[in-house]
């Protein structure tokens, strides 16, 4: 037998589950969830490949995190290829980054999507810039 308040407990166990999911996104543009973690998403090799909207073909830009806080960017320009190393950490709330050296910051700024193919984010200016992720 079947008590009288079971049915509506368990819809509202549902709808809350439901809701939880598909609300709870730290980026502007997404995902809403993931189950790779951030810092899984994060930690890899980005070009960048728009700047405030406009193709970067111009210059060849990467980014790359690494697991244990190491960054580095790689810019070729005229055949030159220069690379700096730097260190990288979460801001408080992961909604972003800092890169530092020497325990000054660099550069911060603020992810608006972050999969395992897509790096969107507004830097300390207020440049948007895209990178897709290099195999």
């Amino acid at each position: 037998m079947t008590k009288p308040y079971v049915k509506p407990m368990s819809f509202v166990g549902v709808a809350a589950v439901a809701l939880t999911a598909t609300g709870c996104s730290t980026y502007e543009d997404g995902p809403s969830s993931s189950l790779i973690s951030k810092d899984n998403r994060l930690c890899r090799e980005w070009q960048i490949d728009e700047y405030n909207g406009q193709s970067s073909s111009a210059y060849d830009t990467s980014l790359e995190f690494q697991k244990d806080g190491d960054f580095k960017l790689k810019s070729t320009y005229y055949g030159y290829t220069y690379t700096y190393s730097y260190s990288w950490m979460w801001k408080d709330d992961k909604s972003g980054v800092y890169i530092t050296s020497n325990s000054d910051t660099l550069l911060s700024f603020d992810i608006n999507r972050l999969t395992t193919d897509e790096l969107w984010f507004t830097d300390m200016d207020n440049n948007d810039i895209k990178c897709i992720a290099i195999d």
